[in-house]
């Protein structure tokens, strides 16, 4: 395959960290499964130092094909955080989870918090599924919680350590929790010193505090994705997230803007159409 200027640049570029920022149809994820071979073929980078984060199943499997080397870590966010958690949750401070714990459905949570309100005699109005929602918008965007749902989300996570379960978006929280340990942040650092993270306009906060604890101590960091293309904000995706990278890591900013996939009459059209949002990243 040949490659563009801007394609080459992004996989062998290594002398700081990297933000691609990539129009639909440019080949950013190739350019990064590509990055990933060549880190380990000519740089022989140890392939099990390498982790590649993204945010479907589908996704991983597809780049898992892409990469010659079977032995990179390369999953979603959450499968990561499971891993972690099924190792080392036994070392978050005064935990009493154990590594056996139980993930939850989410019918099982809606049940617990029902428990948990009726069995500390909490007067509300509120629904089970409004406060479960406002547990996740807690958990993944930072949002505050009310005094009444903050007494009942307290009550809740000490019943989730009791019975050793836990939830979905629970697995972040206690990730989160679990890297404040400098020892097991420090054990994650080491096994981890190559980052790559694909569809990175996908990412929420939690997530990319995350992220941020993983490749601070070696910034060997490589995110790609578009603004444009966020499409997960109702789950919380981070609309300030390629802002705050470059704050976090001052990265080498490279534009993958030839677009592969449609005619040119349609990317301009899209691209005035898209011109109009006040917050997106000048390309």
């Amino acid at each position: 395959m040949t490659f563009t200027d801007s394609q080459l640049k992004a996989i062998k570029y290594w002398e700081k960290p990297i933000m691609v920022l990539a129009t639909a149809g440019s080949g950013k994820t190739h350019v990064l499964t590509q990055r990933i071979n060549y880190a380990i073929r000519e740089l022989n980078i140890a392939a099990d130092n390498i982790l590649a984060i993204t945010f479907t199943n589908k996704a991983t499997n597809e780049m898992r094909a892409k990469i010659f080397n079977r032995i990179v870590t390369i999953s979603t966010i959450h499968s990561l955080c499971v891993n972690i958690l099924r190792n080392d949750i036994e070392n978050i401070n005064n935990s009493k989870f154990t590594k056996d714990f139980e993930i939850l459905s989410d019918d099982d949570q809606l049940e617990i918090i029902k428990t948990v309100i009726a069995s500390n005699n909490i007067k509300t109005n509120l629904s089970n599924r409004f406060i479960k929602n406002a547990f996740n918008d807690h958990i993944n965007s930072c949002y505050e919680l009310t005094d009444e749902v903050k007494e009942i989300f307290v009550h809740y996570l000490t019943y989730i350590e009791k019975f050793n379960v836990i939830a979905f978006d629970d697995i972040l929280y206690y990730t989160l929790k679990l890297l404040s340990n400098p020892f097991v942040l420090m054990k994650y650092q080491e096994r981890f010193k190559y980052i790559f993270v694909d569809e990175f306009q996908d990412v929420n906060l939690i997530q990319y505090k995350i992220i941020k604890l993983l490749a601070s101590e070696y910034k060997n960091i490589f995110v790609v994705g578009d603004d444009d293309q966020s499409i997960y904000g109702f789950r919380g995706s981070y609309k300030n997230i390629f802002i705050d990278y470059q704050k976090d890591f001052n990265p080498e900013v490279i534009l993958l803007e030839q677009n592969f996939r449609s005619n040119s009459m349609i990317c301009k059209f899209a691209e005035k159409l898209i011109s109009f949002n006040m917050h997106r990243i000048k390309k």
